[in-house]
């Protein structure tokens, strides 16, 4: 328990390290005074990270507070928490640990009343910082010190807060309504501005699938029409490069407000179509193919070579530039950064494929529905809607 004091105190100092010497010497005078000769320090990270995945139910806090490196726990890699959350965990865990050890310690202490040496030796001015973690009021009273509220987060730096990101939709949002004026098809295709605002809504629309999705950003996302399930609000997708098999893939709830943007769009490609199709006949726009779901869904008319295309990540990056130097999957980040704290992590790591082997939720033997599955992320996606304040795109029709 000297060894979690000593930890903590590093923890609430913003000093992530301890040194290793003072590790090894509080170890050897635990396992002297308890008997203990084969505890280590690999035994308490045990029992720590025990205590805060199953008893307390936060096995992202636990792999954080245990070191757990990135590529043995995916999820830390995206995830952005805040330190008050993670100090409030410790807090409770230390607390669960020192109610345990400070039962043993007075049944240990007051069976031997008369083994004054006994006594004596919790008593020393050494075993201070043992006697002050039986005190339950310690580490529950310690207030967050100046250099740790200069670190509000701990883990990624990609997500934005809730303001800035919700401008940055806002301003897709406005690229394709524009102005109230009539849009003018100019002299030739590059300054047709009715292409300029289809290339706008596929922009805005992929941005919205991440946000809603958290699917990795790779060339074949959102994938086919026929991957939304608009009867039971399931969206399949396969977003790995790596991947074991055609079939390999998982099912993601479709939020309402994904819902009603995909239809929009569904509806706004068609009308672009019969309007597009005549004036460019050399390089349509093939709706029948996305209705049948025999080509991607979001395309994006490209200059050179001239054709729709579709959509991918690079053609992202150059048309976002420089408005936002993040990497591709920052909204990945984002949504994965919202949801934390907000709804088990069960459900989390089955959204963003980060569940370990035979351990999935639709595994032939989980015993999670699907409906248990929607009805714990629906909510939640909702609120990522209320909170980034995200709109509709509203297009008035032309022709």
């Amino acid at each position: 328990m000297c060894l979690t004091t000593t930890f903590a105190r590093g923890l609430l100092q913003f000093k992530f390290a301890v040194e290793p010497n003072e590790v090894n010497q509080t170890l050897k005078l635990l396992k002297e005074d308890l008997s203990l000769p084969l505890l280590s320090s690999q035994h308490i990270e045990s029992a720590l990270a025990f205590i805060i995945t199953h008893q307390i139910g936060e096995p992202l806090h636990s792999d954080i507070l245990t070191g757990v490196e990135v590529e043995h726990s995916s999820p830390l890699y995206y995830t952005s928490i805040k330190t008050s959350s993670l100090l409030h965990t410790y807090q409770i865990a230390i607390n669960m640990l020192s109610a345990r050890c400070f039962k043993d310690f007075r049944s240990n202490l007051y069976s031997k009343v008369g083994d004054s040496q006994k006594s004596s030796i919790y008593s020393n001015p050494k075993h201070h910082q043992m006697w002050q973690t039986h005190k339950y009021t310690y580490f529950s009273n310690v207030s967050s010190v100046a250099s740790n509220e200069n670190k509000i987060f701990v883990g990624s730096n990609m997500a934005l807060t809730d303001k800035v990101c919700g401008k940055f939709f806002a301003l897709l949002a406005d690229n394709v309504q524009g102005d109230s004026r009539q849009l003018n098809r100019g002299k030739n295709d590059r300054e047709d501005e009715y292409i300029k605002q289809f290339n706008a809504y596929s922009l805005w629309l992929w941005h919205v699938i991440q946000i809603q999705t958290g699917i990795r950003p790779v060339n074949d996302v959102p994938g086919f029409l026929n991957q939304f399930n608009f009867s039971h609000d399931m969206y399949w997708v396969s977003d790995k490069s790596i991947r074991q098999g055609k079939d390999y893939g998982r099912l993601i709830p479709i939020s309402h407000f994904l819902k009603t943007a995909l239809k929009n769009y569904i509806s706004y490609i068609k009308h672009f179509a019969s309007e597009h199709n005549p004036l460019y006949p050399e390089h349509r726009l093939e709706i029948d193919k996305i209705l049948q779901s025999e080509i991607s869904l979001l395309q994006i008319f490209s200059f050179n070579p001239k054709k729709f295309m579709p959509i991918t990540p690079r053609r992202i990056r150059s048309a976002v530039g420089n408005a936002l130097p993040h990497q591709d999957n920052w909204l990945r980040h984002q949504l994965r950064s919202m949801l934390t704290n907000e709804v088990d992590e069960l459900y989390i790591c089955a959204l963003f494929g980060h569940e370990h082997a035979d351990q999935e939720i639709f595994h032939p033997m989980s015993s999670v529905s699907i409906n248990q599955y929607r009805e714990e992320l629906l909510p939640q996606l909702d609120r990522v809607v209320q909170k980034l304040d995200l709109k509709q795109v509203e297009v008035r029709r032309y022709g």
